[in-house]
């Protein structure tokens, strides 16, 4: 009898409820940026059910990616590190775009 200690792999990135594809693709409008979702995303060995880009209308290049874990909204700017939020609203909030490219907010609202 041959056992296997292999455990099913958990998703580094899991879906977005659905109101949260909708504030996302909102703001990716209105601040003139292109919105792309990825399914069964794999990036090096990590695995996302769902992984959203946003780029310049017309533009190549990402400028932030995001993904959801089972607790946060992961974000992650094109220059700059991966931050955490506990929504979509939050992160979103935390997003400036300037000259073409997204940046950080400094200022930390609550819940972040």
């Amino acid at each position: 009898m041959s056992t296997s200690n292999s455990c099913p792999t958990v998703p580094e990135g899991l879906s977005f409820e659905i109101e949260e594809l909708h504030m996302l693709r909102n703001w990716a409008e209105n601040n003139l940026l292109r919105f792309d979702l990825e399914l069964d995303h794999m990036e090096g060995s990590r695995e996302y059910e769902e992984y959203a880009s946003l780029t310049p209308e017309g533009g190549r290049h990402r400028l932030v990616t995001m993904w959801r874990t089972r607790h946060a909204v992961m974000v992650m700017p094109f220059a700059g590190g991966t931050r955490s939020f506990v929504s979509m609203t939050y992160a979103l909030a935390a997003l400036l775009v300037r000259n073409g490219m997204i940046e950080m907010r400094q200022t930390h609202l609550r819940g972040m």
